[in-house]
């Protein structure tokens, strides 16, 4: 079940292996580094996370920070909070882009947006 949890973010067996023996990429870490290469998907739709700058860089700051003994370290729960700020972050952005795109429109008269709550203006007098 796990191999192919790792198969479908793209990682081969040996690296999520690798990552999960790690102290900073524990169960959560691991779902964490996932839930941030899935983010990075929706900034360049189309082409592979890899190619992108912020991946190579988060790639880099897992591996720097596996360690083989299980040593009490401030580091590795930094890397991990760091990662779901970072993760926050993508989310938020892509949630915003949606809504900005969602509600985009043009600029409504004064009537129109009485009629959107239920009001009606009073008509103006005619000039003679």
């Amino acid at each position: 079940m796990l191999k192919a949890t790792c198969s479908g973010s793209r990682y081969s067996w040996h690296k999520c292996q690798a990552m999960m023996a790690s102290p900073v990429a524990g169960r959560e870490a691991l779902l964490v580094l996932r839930s941030l290469i899935k983010e990075l998907r929706y900034v360049k739709p189309g082409s592979s996370p890899r190619n992108l700058m912020a991946y190579q860089h988060i790639m880099e700051q897992y591996r720097s920070n596996q360690v083989t003994s299980e040593k009490v370290c401030r580091a590795r729960e930094e890397l991990l909070h760091k990662a779901r700020s970072y993760l926050s972050l993508l989310q938020g952005i892509r949630e915003h882009e949606a809504l900005n795109q969602e509600y985009k429109g043009r600029e409504r008269t004064l009537e129109e947006s009485a009629n959107l709550v239920g009001l009606r203006l009073p008509k103006s007098p005619e000039k003679d």
